[in-house]
């Protein structure tokens, strides 16, 4: 499994798709410091505009700091109402990790190398964690610096560990929908289509999730808590992350039976 684990490591760091993310993540970054810049100066100024805004945020932005920034950031590319900017890279880095090797035959090689169809599968699931996890932590770690850069202040160690909570837990959905993945590459749809459906099964249960409590079921349904408010961890999301977390391990077990009854 870990040399399995390593080969996609290498594979990704070498695909463009990496560079195109991190392209994405910095670009939406810097949007979203020139974004509340503006919205700091309308409360400073007492803008008209501020009218629109509750009270709470307003009292956010006017004690605003590079930490407040980074909490901020989870609505824009994780915690996303309605789609998940985040998920939707996920998918599409799982469709390639699970589906093109399958449909060009390269799969067949790899189960030459001695490495049972069991650990060539899990391996491809510990990268999608990995993977998950990198992309979460250049989300945290840009958004901190630069929120830092851009709006300074004290880093509350508090407010800062709830900011890594909400961050790192966004793994586990991740996790959960790659499962998802890999049991449909191995039906005979195509990549693209697989990426395509992928991709409107997270519009369509960011939707629904947003706007009823199927949040609390759905194996994804974590990354809909925020659609009102300001991000902080809760009771509830609890339920929804323990809901993610038994879907991993029916699908890993699905996983499991189904890839050894393929004919590869």
């Amino acid at each position: 499994m870990l040399n399995v684990l390593k080969n996609e490591t290498i594979k990704f760091i070498n695909e463009k798709k990496l560079y195109i993310m991190l392209g994405v993540i910095f670009v939406l970054v810097i949007l979203g410091v020139i974004a509340y810049k503006d919205m700091i100066n309308n409360v400073m100024t007492g803008d008209a505009r501020i009218e629109t805004y509750s009270q709470e945020f307003i009292t956010i932005l006017q004690n605003f700091n590079g930490v407040t920034f980074s909490k901020m950031f989870l609505l824009d590319f994780i915690y996303k109402p309605y789609f998940s900017i985040y998920l939707i890279f996920i998918s599409i880095i799982a469709v390639n990790v699970f589906s093109n090797d399958y449909k060009s035959g390269n799969l067949e090689f790899a189960l030459l190398t001695n490495t049972t169809v069991t650990q060539l599968y899990l391996g491809k699931v510990l990268f999608m964690m990995l993977v998950s996890t990198i992309i979460v932590s250049i989300n945290f770690i840009l958004s901190l610096i630069l929120g830092q850069i851009a709006f300074g202040g004290s880093i509350p160690v508090a407010e800062l560990l709830e900011v890594l909570v909400l961050y790192f837990i966004s793994v586990i959905p991740a996790v959960a929908f790659s499962l998802i993945i890999s049991l449909i590459s191995l039906t005979k749809l195509s990549p693209n289509v697989i990426i395509g459906a992928s991709i409107g099964v997270i519009i369509l249960f960011g939707i629904i999730d947003t706007l009823t409590k199927f949040k609390y079921i759905s194996p994804i349904g974590i990354l809909s808590f925020f659609e009102q408010g300001i991000p902080s961890f809760n009771i509830s999301m609890i339920i929804s992350l323990g809901m993610a977390v038994i879907y991993i391990l029916l699908l890993s077990i699905g996983l499991v039976k189904v890839i050894n009854k393929v004919d590869y």
